[in-house]
């Protein structure tokens, strides 16, 4: 019997999707149904209770003062090259 091996690579799992799929997996432990027991012996089934894990996330900002000085710069060189070429094409063309 021939055994048939894909050439493509294997689609690897991201972050996001194994955390989903660790959370499917505990709401599954989680998820029991609570049985009752009556004086007639019989069982009653409770609905189940399910309860996620909660996480507390904190929010994170990032300073970039540091761009607006680059694109200061960046500018100031643009008008500097810009005012070179337009003396030099009105100098060279007279």
């Amino acid at each position: 019997m021939l055994k048939i091996v894909s050439t493509m690579a294997k689609k690897r799992k991201t972050k996001q999707a194994k955390v989903i799929a660790d959370l499917r997996r505990k709401l599954q432990i989680q998820v029991v149904p609570q049985v009752t027991r009556d004086e007639g012996y019989s069982l009653t089934a409770i609905k189940p209770v399910l309860t996620l894990p909660t996480k507390n996330y904190e929010l994170r900002t990032i300073n970039y003062s540091y761009v607006l000085s680059d694109l200061r710069k960046t500018a100031l060189l643009t008008i500097v090259a810009v005012a070179a070429q337009a003396i030099l094409y009105f100098v060279l063309v007279k």
